[in-house]
C-alpha cells in the first residue's frame, strides 16, 4: 500500500516509487493507493504513481465525491495557465481521475478502475483473509465522519470562484477531511493520523474516531503521528485508548510554513508520551549556506532569522516480523530520533 505521496526534489520522482525501486518491487506490486487529503505536500507525485500502479484499488475521502468537487476540478482544467491552479492538488487531482480514466479505456476491471473507494468512517479499504499460512491483512478508513463530509460540502462550495471576482489560487480546505487509517497485519497494528485534527466537538476529527462504534477495539503499536505533530491535532486520548504503552511514533516535519512544525514544545509533548519517537527531517529545517561576509551583513540587517528549508528527504523503517514484538528501525537521510 502507498498513502499519499510527495516528490524528491532533486530527482523529480515520487519517493514512494524510488523507494520501492531500490527494493526490486515494482509498482504493479501494490494493491491499494491512498490520497488521504488534497493538500499539496500530501499529493504531490500522486498521479505517477496511480498511473504506474495499475493493478492497484484508489482510494480518497467521501468529502471529494461532490459535484461542488467537481466543478473546482472543471475550473483547474481551464485554467491551466493561471495562478489560479499552480501547483495545487486540484491540479493533481484531475490528473489521478485522467489515469484512472485511462484504465477504464483498457478495460481494467472495474474493482482497480476508479475510486471505488469513497472513503468515510468505519470502512474497510483493503482485505486479504488468512490463507495457506498467510497472514491476514486489513486497511480500515476511520474517518472522515458522515458529519464532517457535510461540512465540507459547504466549504467547497464557498471555495468555488465567483462571477465577475479575479482569478486566484484555490484555498485548500481544513485537515478534517483527512483519511486517517488503521492496519492490521498479522499481529501487528498501526495507526496513520494523517492531518486530521482533534475536533472541536464530537462529531468531526479525533473526537469523532474516538466516539465511532466502528472503531478497532484493539490498541495500535505504530503510530504515524497526525498533522505533523502540531498542538491542533493532538489528542490525548489516542495515546489512553487506541496506542499500546510506549508506541513507536513517528512525526513527519513541515518545515515550509511561518511557523515549521512540529515545534519544540510539540516534540516536547510526544517524548513525554513515547521514547520510541522518530521525526523524518529537521523540524526547524537546516543552517543557510554561508555567502561572502558583505553579504552576510546584509542579511543579517533585513533577516531576523533564516533557514534552509529544502533538505534530503528523511525517512524512517519500521520493519517487524508479523510475530515479533520490536521492529528493526533504521534512519536514512535526515530523519532522526527525537530526544530530550
Amino acid at each position: 500500500m502507498i498513502v499519499d505521496s510527495c516528490i524528491d526534489r532533486q530527482t523529480r520522482m515520487p519517493v514512494a516509487k524510488a523507494y520501492l525501486t531500490r527494493l526490486g518491487v515494482a509498482l504493479d506490486a501494490v494493491k491499494l493507493v491512498v490520497v488521504t487529503h488534497w493538500h499539496d505536500d500530501h499529493m504531490r507525485g500522486a498521479a505517477e504513481i496511480v498511473r504506474e500502479a495499475g493493478a492497484a484499488r484508489f482510494a480518497c475521502s467521501a468529502a471529494l465525491r461532490s459535484e461542488e468537487f467537481a466543478t473546482l476540478l472543471a475550473c483547474g482544467a481551464e485554467s491551466m495557465t493561471s495562478s489560479m491552479t499552480s501547483s495545487s492538488g486540484i491540479d493533481e487531482f484531475r490528473k489521478i481521475l485522467d489515469a484512472l480514466r485511462q484504465r477504464r479505456a483498457r478495460g481494467v476491471p472495474a474493482a482497480n478502475a476508479g475510486p471505488d473507494h469513497w472513503a468515510t468512517h468505519g470502512q474497510v479499504l483493503y482485505e486479504r483473509p488468512a490463507r495457506d499460512g498467510v497472514s491476514q491483512a486489513r486497511v480500515l478508513s476511520l474517518s472522515p465522519s458522515a458529519a464532517t463530509v457535510t461540512r465540507a460540502l459547504r466549504e467547497l462550495g464557498q471555495l468555488l470562484p465567483q462571477e465577475g471576482e479575479p482569478k486566484r489560487r484555490i484555498r485548500q480546505g481544513a485537515n478534517q477531511v483527512s483519511v486517517a487509517l488503521w492496519i492490521d497485519a498479522g499481529y501487528q497494528r498501526a495507526l496513520l493520523g494523517s492531518d486530521l485534527p482533534a475536533g472541536t466537538g464530537p462529531s468531526g476529527g479525533w473526537s469523532a474516531v474516538l466516539s465511532s462504534s466502528t472503531r478497532p477495539a484493539q490498541r495500535a503499536r505504530i503510530l504515524k503521528v497526525p498533522h505533523h505533530g502540531s498542538q491542533s491535532a493532538d489528542e490525548p486520548a489516542i495515546w489512553t485508548e487506541m496506542l499500546e504503552a510506549e508506541p513507536w511514533a513517528v512525526v513527519t516535519p513541515f518545515a515550509s510554513g511561518r511557523t515549521p512544525l512540529p515545534t519544540e514544545a510539540d516534540l516536547k509533548r510526544l517524548i513525554k508520551r513515547t521514547p520510541n519517537a522518530y521525526c523524518t527531517g529537521r523540524p526547524q529545517g537546516w543552517s543557510p549556506v554561508r555567502r561572502q561576509p558583505a553579504v552576510e551583513r546584509t542579511l543579517r540587517e533585513v533577516a531576523r532569522s533564516r533557514r534552509t528549508i529544502l533538505g534530503p528527504v528523511g525517512h524512517v523503517r519500521l520493519r517487524y516480523s508479523l510475530e515479533a514484538a520490536d521492529p528493526t528501525v533504521e534512519l536514512f537521510g535526515g530523519a532522526l530520533k527525537v530526544s530530550a
